[in-house]
């Protein structure tokens, strides 16, 4: 998951999505220590199993018929808990969940999960305090329209932004969440952040 791709550039592909150049993350780990750059605490996901999990939440794949059932069945120790995972747990899944569901589930639960959230402010939702914090450069990725970038996705309005750095999750390498409405401003990797993408500020 590491790996600098061709810098995306030119207008955010979604009407109404935000241009996020940069994002930030409170961290308390050193520079030095970030070699790997911010790997999720659960980093046994590769990208094709990522992938996998935008195309169930985008309501085009059940859980049945993707490649995520090694991971589901990890349970408690896997990326998923509590309610949202009962309903992966269930077959045929894919129906009663998308991404707004998915997004809502990383911001409330245990961080335990094949994730890295930031925020688009220094700030970072308060975190800062006595940590040091991180920029990370967004302009390797651009938003994406879920229908273009999962093929039968029907996507929402409540649905979070989808920011790739490819033109569709078949050729993407990194994905994150960015919420389209609501209080939250929460950027969300799936995934690893490169360390190339990274640079201490504070």
């Amino acid at each position: 998951m590491t790996g600098t791709p061709a810098m995306v550039r030119g207008p955010a592909a979604v009407a109404g999505a935000p241009r996020l150049d940069y994002v930030y993350r409170a961290d308390t780990r050193s520079m030095d220590s970030l070699k790997n750059g911010f790997v999720p605490r659960y980093d046994l996901m590769s990208v094709d199993d990522l992938r996998e999990l935008v195309r169930v939440f985008a309501g085009v794949k059940t859980l049945a018929d993707s490649a995520l059932g090694s991971h589901i069945r990890l349970r408690p120790t896997g990326p998923f808990n509590g309610p949202l995972m009962d309903a992966l747990g269930k077959e045929n899944s894919g129906a009663s969940l998308n991404a707004l569901d998915l997004h809502r589930h990383i911001i409330q639960a245990n961080p335990r999960g094949p994730w890295v959230s930031a925020d688009p402010d220094k700030a970072c939702g308060g975190y800062a305090g006595g940590r040091s914090i991180y920029r990370i450069d967004m302009r390797y990725m651009r938003a994406v329209p879920w229908r273009e970038a999962v093929p039968g996705a029907k996507g929402g309005r409540m649905w979070p932004h989808l920011l790739i750095d490819g033109r569709t999750v078949d050729d993407a390498k990194h994905f994150a969440l960015h919420a389209s409405i609501g209080a939250t401003r929460e950027v969300t990797f799936l995934g690893t952040i490169p360390a190339e993408w990274i640079t201490l500020v504070a």
